[in-house]
């Protein structure tokens, strides 16, 4: 083969390379992006609200996946939904929830600071002596979560239109970046965001003055489910049998609706025992 023949055939190899590889990357972007609120939520269903009093609502929690708690603004438990019949079942915990505080191992636990805009790793979580410690750079920490694979920390700022991700790794968090843009009204810089959840799928689900934004892994928005209350929504939880249903607290009251989309189902029981 002389020289020529080498040359346009190198071209052509490469040329062919280069089009296997374009078709890849656009079929992962497609791919990535291929996650609409219909595949997310169940067509035609609502919000439905849970009947009751409550105090004004600041924390939904399910520890064994299904029965879902409510805290008050002190972080005392007012009792668990009963979505069966749509009503509260009164219950008594002597403590309070440590909702900032995160078991990433036996050994570490994850602590926020929401007035210090803190987040630091303990190894002895009687004493919280500190051994990894950041300052982020969020004006007001309105929300934190980590994923159910411990790797990662989400952090929302409630007064931007940020959620921020930090690594968590065997020598501590990594620096931040802002991973998900939310939505808020024309002229509004605030997102009032509260809450964060993550689906069995690696979506995000943010709840905002807005309603809950759901953002798919790459943090890209899928869509919005707007809020069925005039009360700005405080914390949002999945729970059911099925682990399908998306309970959201708006002030001092409580909405639920079935969802396409499940939460990881709980390897073990976590938080106090009710």
């Amino acid at each position: 083969m002389d020289y020529e023949s080498q040359v346009d055939l190198l071209f052509e190899v490469s040329m062919r390379t280069l089009c296997c590889l374009f078709a890849f990357l656009v079929a992962t972007a497609v791919q990535a992006q291929d996650m609409p609120l219909s595949q997310i939520i169940v067509p035609g269903e609502d919000w439905k609200k849970i009947e009751g009093e409550f105090k004004p609502i600041r924390y939904l929690t399910s520890y064994d996946g299904k029965t879902v708690q409510v805290w008050d603004a002190q972080y005392k438990l007012q009792g668990s939904v009963d979505y069966r019949t749509g009503k509260l079942v009164k219950q008594t915990f002597e403590g309070a929830l440590q909702s900032d505080e995160f078991s990433i191992d036996g050994d570490r636990t994850l602590i926020i600071d929401r007035v210090a805009s803190t987040a630091r790793i303990a190894r002895n979580i009687k004493q919280k002596q500190a051994v990894n410690r950041l300052k982020m750079p969020i004006v007001e920490v309105g929300a934190a979560w980590v994923t159910a694979d411990k790797g990662m920390l989400l952090v929302g700022d409630a007064a931007d239109k940020y959620v921020w991700t930090y690594r968590i790794g065997p020598d501590g968090l990594s620096a931040g970046e802002k991973y998900m843009t939310l939505r808020v009204a024309k002229g509004e810089t605030r997102s009032e965001v509260s809450d964060i959840r993550v689906d069995a799928a690696g979506r995000f689900f943010v709840a905002t003055k807005e309603g809950v934004q759901i953002f798919d892994p790459t943090g890209r928005l899928c869509g919005v489910l707007s809020k069925p209350s005039k009360q700005r929504p405080t914390s949002i939880a999945f729970g059911g049998p099925e682990l399908d249903i998306l309970f959201m607290a708006c002030g001092t009251e409580i909405y639920y609706r079935v969802m396409q989309a499940k939460r990881v189902a709980p390897v073990e029981k976590k938080g106090p025992e009710i």
